[in-house]
């Protein structure tokens, strides 16, 4: 499956990246919702799920995947942040929007891309 990662902390996005692409996931980066959607509007790569941090310059997590959904509607959505969810009321659990809590570890981040692909429609 195809994932496409937008994070504004370079460490952060080069971390996920790495693990990601090492568990036979093909990754597609972006450092800014911009560069994001500009992927999506080319239409040059199959997107299955989109990771993206909550908290960024120009547009939020949230903003971006609800643009995504537009083109993509089944597209699964894992939401990054150091808030809460329940400060991130688009971010429950629901319609493939998933949250995953900053700080978080590989094993974390593995799981969670895992359980949120493994709970769209049609998967057992």
């Amino acid at each position: 499956e195809s994932i496409l990662i937008v994070e504004d902390e370079p460490l952060v996005l080069s971390l996920m990246e790495a693990t990601l692409s090492n568990l036979g996931f093909t990754i597609i980066a972006a450092d800014n919702p911009r560069e994001a959607l500009a992927i999506l509007e080319a239409g040059e790569h199959q997107i299955d799920m989109l990771i993206s941090d909550v908290v960024m310059p120009e547009m939020n997590g949230a903003e971006l995947a609800a643009r995504f959904r537009e083109r993509l509607p089944d597209i699964t959505v894992l939401l990054v942040s150091g808030y809460t969810a329940n400060f991130i009321p688009e971010s429950r659990e629901s319609g493939g929007i998933h949250f995953l809590q900053k700080p978080f570890s590989i094993s974390k981040i593995t799981a969670a891309v895992k359980s949120a692909l493994n709970s769209r429609p049609g998967r057992t």
